[in-house]
């Protein structure tokens, strides 16, 4: 999964590029989370005073992100927000399954405008989804025979994160964190009433790496199976030795959905450490700067800053 940044195919019925990373600085970023190592920011090179921080973290005090890089996997707008991994593993996993089963076959959540209507009908009243106490990501409609619906719920996380070796013990069991959201989720959607006999839940659990659960396993190879693994036309512009099947295609765009959203959610979130430039005094028409109010009379402390000619 490790690809060049390249631009999608001119030729391809879609327009993510399901195996290119879009901005050249998120590769190195992506293989740096793979080996547990802090990802490169522009202009922060490690030296003193040149260290990333996360400027979303705090509005007045930026928090750095220190030599090891690991603040993205515990701060809120790191791998907890949906943004990072989530929302990009759910719209291609939409967009791959629309292709392999046909847009009449997938009710699904997107991105952007109007994106939550097809899923918001589905729960309404009247509809198969309604007495579900959770949002589904997608749904697969007579995927398990006529009349069905399959649910698919993604859960994205860190399995490096401080809680999950903590909690599952992920530093030496390898897919723990994956098992334990398997066990959880179904109590999601049934707080209130049980699963319909005509409902099956399937727990898309991805980890930052790329790592896939159980049930995701499962279900990409019962899609596979069901198209006799090989891939329609449309999909065609990308496949390549590497991802002849569908199984394959499949596993490895989720995997690098996920690694390249991190990767461009940590160049939007971060940024150099270097002390920002002094603040420039911006001058009102009578020489006192903004901020100083105009019930003083006099200059403000210090003396009115001299103007320039």
């Amino acid at each position: 999964t490790h690809r060049i940044p390249s631009e999608p195919s001119a030729t391809a019925t879609h327009t993510t590029g399901f195996f290119q990373f879009h901005h050249p600085s998120d590769f190195p970023r992506a293989l740096a989370i793979d080996t547990l190592i802090c990802p490169p920011i522009s202009g922060a090179d490690g030296s003193a005073g040149h260290l990333p921080r996360c400027r979303r973290c705090s509005v007045a005090v930026h928090q750095d992100v220190g030599p090891s890089g690991r603040l993205w996997s515990s701060c809120p707008h790191g791998t907890r927000i949906s943004a990072a991994m989530h929302h990009p593993v759910r719209d291609v996993l939409v967009e791959l399954f629309s292709s392999l089963l046909g847009t009449g076959s997938v009710i699904g959540e997107r991105s952007g405008p109007g994106g939550h209507r097809a899923i918001l009908q589905f729960m309404s009243v009247g509809f198969a989804g309604f007495y579900l106490s959770h949002q589904p990501d997608l749904v697969l409609v007579d995927f398990d025979g006529p009349g069905t619906w399959t649910i698919i719920d993604v859960k994205s996380f860190d399995a490096c994160a401080v809680s999950h070796i903590g909690a599952q013990h992920t530093d030496r069991s390898r897919l723990a964190t994956h098992r334990s959201l398997e066990r959880s989720t179904p109590g999601q959607y049934t707080r209130i009433h049980d699963l319909s006999s005509r409902m099956r839940l399937v727990t898309f659990a991805i980890s930052a790496t790329g790592a896939l659960g159980v049930e995701a396993q499962a279900l990409i190879t019962a899609v596979s199976r069901r198209l006799g693994h090989v891939l329609p036309s449309s999909l065609l512009d990308e496949a390549s030795w590497a991802v002849p099947r569908v199984g394959a295609y499949v596993r490895m765009a989720a995997t690098l959905a996920a690694r390249r959203g991190m990767a461009a959610h940590l160049r939007d979130t971060w940024e150099d450490a270097v002390a920002p430039p002094p603040r420039q005094h911006v001058m009102q028409a009578d020489g006192r700067p903004f901020g100083w109010h105009t019930m003083h009379a006099g200059p403000p402390p210090g003396g009115a800053p001299a103007r320039a000619a």
